[in-house]
């Protein structure tokens, strides 16, 4: 929210992931790493060998903080991570982690409202379903998804 609102009917394409490598700022649907009967969409911050920072509600990849209109001023804390997945401690308020290859760094848009990698780590890119292209409902949302 707001780039993808409840209720949104989207169309991802599965097709150029065949013939290219997941870039960060895709927006991609993909099995969830806690319940993988669920289909989750997420934003691409970080790719294997990245280094993802949060840093006073910030995020940095490879040094460099992002620029994230899409958060709205959203700020990005540290969240407590799901049982068994091995994070830093969200008490330190800040941490830094190294994308292993073939891993992807995803974080949803809401950063308030969000459970993503700060939850439940790094996602397998073969996991990966599709990249979301168009709303196609309703239709006063009809249009590209970015």
């Amino acid at each position: 929210v707001p780039t993808i609102m409840e209720g949104d009917h989207l169309m991802a394409e599965k097709i150029s992931y065949r013939f290219s490598d997941i870039h960060a700022q895709d927006i991609v649907t993909f099995e969830d790493p806690i319940d993988p009967s669920r289909i989750l969409i997420k934003r691409v911050i970080a790719v294997g060998g990245q280094t993802v920072e949060l840093k006073d509600g910030h995020v940095y990849v490879d040094g460099e903080l992002l620029d994230e209109p899409y958060t709205h001023g959203q700020m990005s804390y540290p969240l407590v991570p799901a049982p068994g997945v091995n994070l830093p401690d969200v008490q330190a308020a800040q941490y830094k982690v190294v994308i292993p290859d073939g891993m992807l760094w995803v974080m949803g848009d809401s950063r308030e409202n969000s459970a993503d990698s700060r939850y439940f780590g790094p996602v397998a890119a073969d996991k990966v379903k599709g990249r979301a292209i168009l709303c196609i409902w309703p239709l006063d949302h009809f249009g590209g998804v970015d």
